[in-house]
């Protein structure tokens, strides 16, 4: 079964259901888990998240240089952006870095590594 036809009917199953489809991604070469990641396929995969009918993105940092990242961040917003569908982007850009950043391309961000839970 092609992965993209099935991603889309899930997502359609979901949206059926009065639901959100959202989708968890990492900039780097890796997401946290060791699978692949965006970089080197921003475009491509904000297009591809569009066409799945994806409405949350959550794109974290793993196996990311943090160099990288005050650009790459902001560029896959500007993609998921492009695409004219609207999504939520949620970043964990901030937690890996100190000090002042633009997040105007963000919806979202994390600010500590580590929930506690009271």
């Amino acid at each position: 079964m092609d992965p993209n036809a099935s991603v889309h009917i899930y997502s359609t199953v979901v949206h059926s259901k009065g639901l959100l489809f959202g989708i968890y991604e990492d900039y780097g070469n890796y997401t946290c888990g060791g699978y692949p990641g965006v970089l080197g396929h921003l475009e491509q995969d904000a297009n591809t998240f569009a066409e799945w009918g994806v409405d949350y993105v959550k794109l974290d940092g793993c196996y990311t240089e943090l160099e990288d990242m005050a650009t790459g961040y902001p560029e896959f917003g500007m993609y998921l952006n492009r695409t004219g569908r609207p999504m939520v982007y949620s970043c964990s850009w901030p937690a890996y870095q100190e000090g002042e950043m633009d997040v105007s391309s963000l919806c979202q961000w994390q600010l500590k590594k580590t929930v506690y839970f009271s």
